[in-house]
């Protein structure tokens, strides 16, 4: 299995990499990469494709779930962007099946006080690939990568 946690950096470009490689190897999983991803603050970048697939994948998780309570609609979104343009990406591989939601309440809890400082923050499993074969956010998107949806299923976020 092959698990990819993105997080959302701060202004500094630091995010307790350590210690979520630390908990997540305390479960059995291997570090595989890391990609770092940092837009320059004064660039402006308008949604892709790529970002609204991305959105539609995370919607689906119980962290959006979380995040959707926590912060409104207008900041989540801005909150969004931001992580779209400045993260950082840690595949991880593992034997066992391990929930994405699992690790995601692990992390919340151990690392982040709870979920009270904690950064947008997925966690994403990959069950048809069975070794590693690029970042689950990539720079430019392929319909026919297995970990993408097809664009023409795109449904709008709208409540």
């Amino acid at each position: 299995m092959i698990y990819h946690v993105i997080v959302a950096l701060n202004s500094a470009g630091k995010r307790k990499i350590g210690a979520i490689t630390a908990q997540l190897e305390k479960r059995g999983l291997e570090l595989l990469a890391l990609k770092k991803k940092i837009t320059p603050p004064g660039l402006k970048e308008f949604p892709s494709l790529t970002t609204l697939v991305l959105q539609y994948q995370l919607e689906k998780t119980k962290a959006m779930k979380f995040y959707h309570v926590k912060f409104s609609d207008l900041v989540l979104e801005r909150k969004l962007n931001h992580f779209f343009r400045n993260n950082i990406e840690l595949v991880f591989e593992g034997e066992k099946s391990i929930s994405p939601d699992t690790l995601w309440i692990d992390i919340k809890s151990n690392i982040f006080n709870e979920g009270r400082k904690l950064p947008l923050l997925f966690i994403v499993r990959n069950d048809s690939e069975k070794t590693f074969d690029g970042c689950f956010i990539s720079d430019s998107l392929n319909p026919n990568e297995p970990n993408k949806l097809d664009p023409r299923t795109i449904v709008p976020l709208g409540k």
